[in-house]
């Protein structure tokens, strides 16, 4: 029998039973002090813990045990800007799948699974304004994230639906610069919907004819059989928005990163210097509205940050209750403008309390681990690696309109 709190902070307005559902309507402060027996409500992940049994109690005292079953926990984000997404999707809008066709996930712990697409046959430019995933039942618990990428250089259409193992000898040469990111997903992500003013060019000049859809299996219990068809599906209009959208990936180089065992805070920086968002942003700057953060099983707690020079201007997005399995994009409260010359940089707080070994990263070498959407009118496309206390640009193809890379 759980214990009363002796201090109630929760006042219920409302209660109904309908058709197997009780739903109760109650109000909380955000901050209530009772540092005892109360979790503050911030933007981090918070964990809603439930039960239920379906005798009512006759009073608080007389409360009936649960079950073995009927209990559970989701996370979530209470502090999620509200969109009214009805009005996100305008009538004309039309979607696109890309789907892996019947992929044999392999029998071991982690593979980078990539498949060849053509992009949408448009005849004029088109704004993508949602974006979400495709996960069947068969393919939950194996498909850990999902990543678009966009080639700005000209592909060769015969490699339309050509599928093999993501950066290595198997991959065709001219795919390797296909590095642009469309759309992400990750594991217990939802569908995006862009702001009403906002959208990513797509059919229009300079944008990307063909696309890589990498998909990352984590399959560590070795599971056998399993065949996949996951994917993503985008949603695009021909009524164009005010803004084009641009992605932008921000984070330290991991194929050198080691974490040692033992650590309940290991600290790893990746910085966007200043040098790099001078040569990738335009005079006037971007708008970043939206942000998602990414690590994996060890992460705890992310944070990017936003500096003009030594002055910190703010924080970009931040999870203090990072769950390795809730990574939901989501909206800043606010705009920001980050301007050529400003600095972005992301830390990363590992715990490795429960390994006796070094951890080892094993997948390729691209930096990653959080990836943020910004609104632009213009980019140059660039890659910013943050390697140890180095940032590297790295010189690519420029391109009007374009999305651009800076992890």
């Amino acid at each position: 029998m759980p214990s009363i709190d002796p201090h109630q902070d929760w006042f219920l307005l409302s209660g109904t039973q309908q058709d197997g559902f009780t739903v109760l309507t109650f109000t909380r402060l955000l901050n209530t002090h009772d540092c005892h027996h109360d979790l503050p409500i911030t933007s981090d992940t918070l964990r809603l813990i439930w039960a239920f049994n379906d005798q009512d109690p006759a009073d608080e005292n007389s409360v009936v045990y649960h079950g073995i079953k009927n209990k559970g926990a989701k996370s979530v984000n209470l502090l999620e800007p509200v969109q009214d997404k009805s009005s996100l999707i305008p009538s004309s809008t039309i979607n696109f799948s890309f789907l892996n066709p019947s992929v044999p996930v392999p029998i071991e712990m982690t593979t980078y699974w990539c498949q060849a697409f053509n992009m949408p046959s448009l005849t004029a430019k088109s704004h993508i304004i949602k974006f979400g995933p495709v996960i069947p039942p068969e393919s939950k618990g194996v498909v850990h994230h999902i990543i678009l990428y966009g080639c700005y250089a000209p592909v060769n259409e015969s490699l339309h639906g050509v599928g093999y193992t993501c950066y290595t000898n198997s991959m065709p040469p001219e795919l390797f610069d296909c590095r642009h990111p469309i759309a992400v997903w990750a594991v217990g992500g939802d569908d995006f919907y862009y702001p009403d003013n906002v959208g990513l060019s797509i059919g229009g000049p300079g944008d990307p004819t063909f696309a890589i859809l990498e998909t990352h299996y984590n399959n560590p219990e070795n599971k056998a059989g399993i065949i996949d068809n996951s994917g993503l599906r985008i949603w695009y209009t021909s009524e164009l928005r005010q803004y084009d959208a641009g992605l932008v990936e921000t984070g330290a180089a991991v194929a050198t990163l080691i974490v040692p065992p033992q650590q309940p805070a290991f600290q790893v920086r990746g910085i966007c210097a200043a040098n790099c968002s001078q040569d990738a942003f335009p005079p006037t700057g971007v708008k970043a509205f939206a942000y998602m953060l990414h690590a994996h099983q060890l992460g705890r707690k992310l944070q990017m940050s936003h500096y003009r020079g030594s002055q910190f201007i703010g924080e970009l997005g931040r999870d203090d209750q990072y769950d390795f399995n809730y990574q939901q994009s989501r909206l800043l409260t606010e705009e920001t403008t980050i301007m050529p010359g400003d600095t972005i940089v992301l830390d990363c707080i590992y715990d490795s309390t429960s390994r006796p070994k070094p951890t080892f990263v094993r997948h390729r070498p691209r930096p990653s681990q959080l990836s943020s959407s910004y609104r632009v009118d213009w980019l140059l496309t660039r890659r910013c690696v943050s390697r140890g206390s180095t940032t590297i640009l790295e010189p690519r193809s420029l391109s009007a309109k374009a999305s651009s890379s800076l992890t």
